[in-house]
This record gives C-alpha cells, structure tokens and sequence, in this order.
C-alpha cells in the first residue's frame, strides 16, 4: 500500500524529538504487512506507482521501526484482526502512534541521521529518495520474512 508523497503530522515522543512535533512532513510511499495478531512491518518504496516483485525498496525512516522493517509496537493501539479488512486500521494506527525512538538502527543516509532527516523534511512536499537507505527488492524482503 502506498501512502504517497502527502505530507502529513508525525509525533515524537523521544525528548530529542518533542522540538520536531507540530510540523508537517512528506513521506515516502511504503508497503506495509501485517504478520499475525500483533506484528506490523514497513517499508518505503523507491518509487510511487504499484509494486511488484522486483519493486526496490528502502529502510522505512521511521523511529520504531528496526532493520528489518519491523514495527515496535509500544503503546500503538493495534486493531484487532490482521486480515486484509484491517489494513488500513493498522496503517493509522502506525502514523497516529508515538515515534519514540530511533534505537542503534540507521534508518536514513542523511548526513546528520536522523534528527537531521525529520528537522530537514519539516515544510518540504517530498522527501528525497537520496535520503533513504535501499533494502533490496520486494520479493526479497519478502522471502526473508517466510
């Protein structure tokens, strides 16, 4: 599922984040799977148009997510089914939960990481895909989930 380029709100909870709130950022389009009652992954696409096998994808740049493209869930409200109905339920659940931290991951190649990625983003309609980090391909994140 792709969300596009819409710029939209993010909040941070971590005390280095609280003076990015109350702005609004773009994101990449991402594809989202959710594993199971209670496990949700994300990652960005390199392009915005359906993805197929082959797609090129990135490291999701949000806090919260690890390398692998899994979501730490923390206070999220998670719906409570995970079949395909509830997609978008757990797409908001993601953007309306609270980042709080980026963790030993690297998660953009911004040259000030992180901090520097979200303060640079904040007003801008797109993000540039020179800031994130490829991960291989559709099918292979894929495959290395099963």
């Amino acid at each position: 599922m792709g969300a596009g380029h819409r710029p939209a709100d993010v909040l941070f909870g971590a005390s280095d984040g609280k003076t990015l709130n109350g702005k609004s950022y773009p994101h990449p389009p991402l594809v989202f799977v959710v594993d199971g009652e209670h496990g949700l992954s994300v990652r960005a696409l390199l392009e915005d148009r359906r993805p197929g096998p082959r797609s090129a994808i990135a490291i999701a740049p949000y806090w919260n997510v690890n390398q692998a493209g899994e979501v730490c869930l923390g206070s999220m409200v998670t719906p409570r089914s995970a079949g395909l109905a509830s997609l978008a339920e757990w797409v908001e659940a993601f953007f309306q939960s609270e980042f709080t931290h980026a963790g030993a991951v690297k998660i953009t190649s911004h040259h000030e990481g992180h901090l520097g990625l979200w303060r640079d983003l904040a007003g801008r309609q797109a993000l540039p895909p020179e800031w994130l980090i490829p991960a291989g391909t559709l099918e292979e994140w894929s495959c290395r989930r099963s």
